[in-house]
């Protein structure tokens, strides 16, 4: 037998080719599939809006508790009641952080891994910085940071009710009304922090996102403007589908015809108030008055009819026997249509929310300390 002719250059080239096209595939194989594969690994997905107002309202109020508790705590040599009102909303803050749970799934169906509970999480001044190494407070090391100011308490405080407010017009229904209530929660509480600490600024009033230039309401069929009050919903009305309408106009006019009830118990229960009670009721008697004005012409900008004021309204309590509360009574029923309006009807969802806060303003004179929830709930302090 002939042996057999050796390979030519041109064959062995060939090769060489083909072996190197064949490992850059496998390379770019197993590059594509990891560039696939690697995001998997990557957490979970970006929080949906619902979930990021609570997890922000939650975390501004433990900020906000945090700093009361800072100033409690260097605050706690004076014998001034600012320290114990500092301590006192602190733990009132942290019991509003609880009603802001984070319930999230991942895309999977199982549960995300959530925070620790409001009571268990660490407050703003013990946690660690960013580079990982406890902090002087939490290891009993001296710190150069400056004692806790009650300005810089309320400005926390503050930046709070701001945040909590804002959220609330972007929400749906039910967390708007949450948001809008324990916001103008944490603004009686400001209030009450300057009350104690008049050396600070005060609180500025929340300021709603401006509201849409009304255009006038359509004229009836007869081609004549219609003035004749609208027909309220009944209540089962507000749960029928396809009532949103309906729900709307029934918030605005519960908002007004509470108003015209709080007014008439107010000129009932004033007789029998004298000397700072009487002043202090006279100043809520006369806001009352000037709001339930805004709200009839709000009604009307917004094409909405009111039913006509009567000549009498029930009192929530004996005005005669018991003044203070009654006014504690009524002033609880205004915060809780407003809070109704701030649920039910979006394009007056503003002014709703920046009454409320003055309402809890209201709520916490009448009840002896800032309110919880006003306008939701009794929690066993506000009614």
């Amino acid at each position: 037998m002939e042996p057999s002719p050796a390979p030519s250059a041109a064959a062995k080239s060939g090769r060489f080719l083909r072996r190197t096209l064949l490992l850059l595939l496998a390379g770019a194989l197993v590059i594509g599939l990891g560039t696939v594969v690697t995001p998997i690994d990557d957490g979970p997905p970006p929080l949906e809006t619902t979930e990021q107002l609570r997890v922000d309202a939650e975390d501004s109020l433990l900020d906000a508790a945090g700093s009361l508790e800072a100033l409690a705590g260097a605050e706690g040599e004076n014998n001034d009641g600012g320290s114990r009102l500092a301590a006192r909303l602190a733990g009132d803050l942290r019991r509003q952080a609880a009603l802001f749970p984070l319930v999230t799934t991942w895309p999977s169906g199982s549960p995300a891994a959530q925070d620790g509970p409001a009571e268990t999480r660490p407050s703003a001044g013990s946690m660690p910085p960013a580079g990982g190494e406890p902090s002087a407070a939490a290891s009993g090391a001296a710190t150069s940071e400056p004692e806790p100011s009650p300005q810089q308490a309320l400005n926390a405080l503050s930046a709070t009710y701001r945040l909590l407010l804002d959220g609330s017009q972007a929400a749906d229904p039910g967390l708007a009304r949450l948001l809008a209530s324990v916001g103008a929660a944490v603004y009686s509480q400001a209030t009450a922090l300057h009350g104690a600490f008049p050396q600070t600024e005060p609180p500025a009033r929340w300021t709603p996102p401006p509201e849409a230039s009304p255009t006038g309401c359509a004229p009836a069929a007869s081609g004549a403007p219609s003035s004749s009050p609208a027909t309220m919903p009944q209540p089962e009305d507000s749960t029928s589908p396809g009532t949103s309408g309906g729900n709307e106009a029934q918030a605005v006019a519960g908002v007004v015809v509470t108003e015209y009830r709080t007014i008439f118990t107010y000129e009932a229960a004033l007789p029998r108030l004298s000397g700072k009670e009487r002043a202090a009721a006279e100043e809520r008697y006369a806001a009352h008055r000037a709001l339930a004005g805004r709200w009839e012409d709000l009604a009307a900008s917004a094409c909405l009819g009111l039913p006509e004021r009567a000549a009498a309204y029930p009192f929530p309590a004996d005005p005669a026997a018991q003044p203070l509360d009654a006014l504690a009574a009524t002033e609880r029923d205004a915060a809780s249509a407003l809070a109704d309006a701030v649920a039910f009807n979006r394009s007056l969802r503003g002014a709703a929310a920046a009454d409320l806060a003055a309402a809890a303003v209201r709520l916490a004179e009448t009840g002896g300390r800032p309110p919880l929830t006003p306008g939701l709930y009794e929690d066993g302090r506000e009614g």
